[in-house]
């Protein structure tokens, strides 16, 4: 009895906390964006598996079941295991693109009835597990090629064949890893270089190819004036990068222009808030996805942009104090596409108003800081370098999720941490945090 006291003792109740209020906030948005296809007279029709909701709530329930053997299990499992999980999740992305069942244009889902399972989801913490795992040993440094290039083929395999599926907001995920390899010693020029590159493409994007060569250029006669002492490899150089820089930014603009199509565009041109006559006002015209407000009335048609035009409106409708739990008009009446899923948010936005969002934010927030908190205290590497996947990995889905939602980021599809509907998802993430609130219980009695 008093091993079991010291054990519950020893979890961290706060992160438990968050865990469980989010589950919550997750159950009454999916009960609320699916209402009007449950329509329940009955308790037990509510809780029907065929809905949404009734879904939703079993995984719910196989979660509790897994968070009450990760936290008694020996942590020793999660670590020992590591390797053997991530080889596990690499087979099963491969098998996904010979047999997985193709939804929405994805095939990322093994179908099994009316369920589906996404192994993408769990390849995320297996990957962590394996970089944990690979990074613990003290020989390892991230300044020898050799181990930084592991390190890369640890994230990068699953990751390529996520974007095989082709499953562009999973694989964005996996770019979380490099901060975590940037907090183990990498050179940060690898963290820069991709940020610089993304900020070329939104000049590109946003102002023209042409532009981003002007600006280029300007700099390149700059820095060689000013370095006109120095050696002729280092104006050399600078004249490479600059070059770089020029065919980069007309990269940018063929991909945009002859690669992507009219709604990927059109995303990009709202988000940016570039004024093309493209995408943005030419319809898709597509059955599937046409609805009407009330039987009988017109039938509206979708634009391109739509998912993120009716978000912004629902969760702007909301006010500050919000319409009220079930009484949503935009949730209700079906205006924003895959409300359960990626665009959760909005119904929390238009029911709960701003302090509803405010509320969930500083959850996340307070979820994000308490882990990284974790993480810095931990004695051994592996539960550091874990303690930081699970940080960014969850960082980088609620800051696109949320920013998508809002016009703030494009929409490419990723569902918002233990809130979103999706079996996969949810227990993924519940792996992922309990994992870490195992190792960290386990801090003071156990080296890695």
């Amino acid at each position: 009895m008093e091993r079991n006291r010291k054990l519950l003792n020893e979890f961290d109740w706060v992160i438990l906390a968050i865990y469980g209020t989010l589950l919550l906030f997750g159950c009454l948005s999916v009960y609320a964006a699916s209402f009007r296809e449950v329509e329940a007279s009955s308790f037990s029709q509510v809780l029907d598996v065929n809905t949404s909701f009734g879904k939703q709530m079993m995984w719910v329930a196989v979660c509790i079941v897994m968070v009450t053997f990760i936290l008694l299990v020996d942590s020793k499992f999660f670590t020992s295991l590591a390797y053997l999980s991530y080889i596990v999740s690499i087979i099963l992305l491969v098998a996904v693109l010979l047999v997985g069942k193709e939804i929405h244009g994805n095939k990322s889902w093994f179908g099994i009835g009316s369920f589906g399972i996404q192994p993408a989801e769990f390849a995320k913490f297996c990957t962590a597990l394996a970089l944990a795992k690979f990074l613990s040993n003290q020989s390892i440094d991230l300044k020898n090629m050799k181990n930084m290039l592991t390190a890369f083929a640890i994230i990068g395999l699953p990751a390529a064949l996520v974007l095989l599926q082709p499953d562009l907001g999973s694989m964005l995920v996996f770019c979380s890893f490099v901060i975590v390899l940037y907090r183990e010693g990498l050179n940060p020029l690898y963290v820069i270089i991709p940020l610089l590159l993304l900020l070329f493409s939104v000049i590109a994007l946003k102002f023209g190819a042409l532009v981003l060569s002007i600006i280029a250029l300007i700099s390149l006669s700059l820095l060689i004036y000013f370095n006109l002492k120095k050696s002729l490899k280092t104006i050399i150089f600078i004249a490479f990068v600059h070059c770089f820089v020029i065919g980069y930014g007309y990269s940018v603009d063929f991909i945009y222009h002859k690669v992507m199509k009219d709604y990927q565009r059109a995303r990009i041109d709202y988000t940016l808030r570039i004024s093309t006559k493209q995408a943005i006002n030419k319809p898709v015209i597509k059955e599937d996805v046409v609805q009407k407000i009330v039987p009988g009335e017109k039938k509206h048609r979708k634009f391109d942009d739509w998912n993120i035009r009716q978000s912004i409106i629902a969760i702007g409708s909301g006010g500050i104090l919000g319409k009220g739990f079930l009484k949503g008009t935009q949730t209700k009446f079906e205006f924003v596409p895959e409300q359960t899923t990626d665009f959760i948010f909005c119904t929390i936005g238009e029911e709960e108003g701003f302090w509803g969002t405010t509320l969930v934010v500083s959850l996340y927030i307070g979820l994000l800081l308490r882990l990284v908190w974790m993480a810095d205290r931990q004695r051994s590497k592996f539960s550091r370098i874990y303690g930081y996947s699970v940080a960014f990995i969850l960082f980088f889905h609620f800051l696109i999720n949320v920013g998508m939602t809002i016009g703030l980021v494009p929409v490419i599809g990723i569902p918002l941490p233990f809130i979103s509907y999706g079996g996969s998802s949810l227990l993924a993430f519940t792996f992922l945090l309990m994992i870490m609130v195992k190792l960290d219980a386990d801090r003071l009695h156990v080296l890695r």
